[in-house]
């Protein structure tokens, strides 16, 4: 094989590698009571054609300094179609992680973490939050 096409070879499968694996970041501004509970999200994950739930794992990437952060499963609705190309899905119930953030007791001030969400054959999506705590 000619050098100039491996170079175009490994050229390509360097931008196919790295349109793979793009990730998104969210950013969400929310506030909460100190030493109160809040839902942060409810992070699921569903196949297009069936609407059957696929597992899914949210990992805390940065702590946060002035709370803790917990997740747990629940059953949830689907509450929009913007996943994929097939349109039948909301309103179905499926399983999911509920996470919640509780600032420590008395504290009063401004708290962030930073969430991955993963779901195993697609991009992963962060989600950084900066929670006002009163």
């Amino acid at each position: 094989m000619k050098i100039s096409n491996l170079i175009s070879l490994a050229v390509l499968l360097l931008f196919v590698d790295n349109s793979a694996v793009e990730a998104k970041t969210n950013r969400w501004k929310v506030s909460a009571k100190s030493g109160e509970k809040i839902t942060l999200g409810i992070y699921k994950a569903w196949h297009d054609k069936t609407c059957f739930f696929k597992n899914a794992k949210i990992d805390v990437v940065t702590k946060p300094i002035f709370g803790q952060v917990t997740a747990s499963p629940v059953q949830s609705k689907i509450t929009s179609d913007t996943q994929g190309v097939y349109f039948g899905c909301k309103g179905k119930v499926i399983k999911g992680l509920r996470v919640i953030y509780k600032s420590n007791r008395h504290f009063r001030g401004v708290d962030t973490l930073k969430i991955r969400h993963k779901v195993k054959g697609e991009s992963e999506n962060f989600y950084i939050y900066t929670i006002n705590v009163d």
